[in-house]
């Protein structure tokens, strides 16, 4: 990203400032080697300080201001474009730390426009792990605007990232948290149902029903869970596991070992995740209860993957596969080849990788699954830049950007 002296952006946006509308595009076109992502992070701080001070219409107006830059940085990589990368990270990071700060400041339409910018850069890098980050962002970000089927769907999206990218890494977000805009209702509606489970607790243990017990316990569990209360969800999960473990209910205690591997995984404590994914599969296996099991073999086969325990992630995603083939579960073997393909590429056998990703697309496409077929084919682009093929890595990249595109 090209630097220049800071001066000259506020000299810009100072014009910017005290000039009428009609002339805001020719101010810009006159200054169009300023448009950069440094000048859109500084509009947009500048706009923060406006609104802090009270002055909204400047801030508002600023904002905008930022947002005709970004139309105009902004684009897909062009055919004969030298470089893979039109943009660096660190711009993509700057609109993102931005887009907090309008978030917290309850500017939420403006942080999703900015946060959909700093999407559309790490959609171009093929930076899996700040596109998850982000989705994860336009989910809360669309809640607070009421918007929530989209806001399921850019969660969802992250989900499937974090599942089959092979970019991931277990380690707690790297930016600051986001204060959650509280929608009354929901929280309404969670705290009456903690608190009718909290009689039934109170009930269950003067009584000494030790099922109800561990029932509510579990429920109580589900419900701070929900709230995003990790630590206070783990607290009863284990209580109510260690009581299901006493009393012989293994059917109970198949279902919060899985609920536990989650939480720890939530929490970034892997070896903690790992040990209760594995309990939870040797625990279905033995009753018989596949519901689940995918999602533990898939989870575990991440987070193995994610912590370099490579030969580890082979088996798991191996045995994965064998027990999608046996149950027809296409979507399962379509995850199981994708995460058989991340394990070859970190072990650099390119080659088995790129079948294993061409497996994994056949089946993404036969099902229609999109999003998923965007994530495999970005796979592919780094596969085949690592192999030095960049003509066949930038087209397999359009590809994957333009179908995620097309969905926003």
């Amino acid at each position: 990203m090209n630097t220049k002296p800071e001066c000259n952006y506020q000299e810009l946006i100072d014009n910017l400032i005290q000039c009428d509308g009609e002339e805001v595009e020719s101010i810009l076109q006159a200054c169009s080697e300023w448009q950069d992502v440094n000048l859109v992070y500084q509009l947009l701080a500048r706009g923060t300080e406006f609104h802090k001070e009270g002055k909204s219409e400047l801030a508002s107006r600023l904002h905008q201001f930022a947002f005709l830059v970004i139309q105009s940085i902004i684009a897909l990589p062009q055919e004969g474009t030298v470089s893979m990368y039109l943009h660096t990270k660190q711009d993509a990071d700057c609109l993102f730390q931005q887009g907090i700060e309008l978030y917290q400041l309850s500017q939420f339409r403006s942080a999703l426009q900015t946060w959909q910018q700093a999407l559309s850069i790490y959609q171009e890098l093929g930076d899996a792990q700040g596109e998850a980050y982000v989705l994860d962002h336009l989910s809360v970000a669309l809640q607070s605007l009421g918007q929530y089927q989209k806001a399921i769907e850019r969660y969802q999206e992250s989900l499937v990232i974090k599942r089959e990218s092979g970019h991931w890494m277990v380690q707690k977000p790297r930016f600051i948290p986001l204060t959650h805009h509280a929608q009354g209702e929901f929280h309404l509606a969670m705290k009456l149902t903690i608190e009718h489970f909290e009689k039934h607790l109170n009930i269950a243990r003067s009584i000494g029903d030790r099922l109800g017990e561990s029932n509510s316990l579990a429920n109580l569990g589900r419900a701070y869970d929900s709230l995003g209360k990790s630590e206070q969800a783990l607290s009863h999960y284990l209580e109510s596991e260690e009581i299901k473990t006493q009393i012989g209910d293994r059917l109970g205690r198949v279902k919060l070992l899985q609920a536990l591997g989650k939480i720890y995984q939530k929490l970034g404590e892997v070896s903690q995740a790992i040990y209760y994914y594995q309990q939870h599969i040797a625990l279905a296996q033995e009753l018989e209860d596949t519901d689940t099991l995918d999602q533990s073999l898939s989870s575990l086969g991440n987070l193995f993957c994610a912590s370099k325990q490579y030969a580890n992630a082979l088996k798991i995603y191996q045995e994965y596969l064998y027990w999608s083939q046996d149950h027809q579960d296409v979507l399962g073997m379509s995850v199981a080849w994708s995460g058989l393909g991340n394990v070859f590429y970190a072990g650099e056998d390119y080659s088995k990788a790129l079948n294993a990703y061409e497996k994994s697309l056949d089946f993404k496409q036969k099902t229609g699954d999109r999003f998923g077929e965007a994530i495999v084919l970005a796979n592919l682009s780094r596969t085949h830049e690592a192999l030095g093929h960049y003509e066949r890595a930038k087209v397999y990249l359009r590809q994957s950007i333009q179908i995620k595109q097309q969905r926003s």
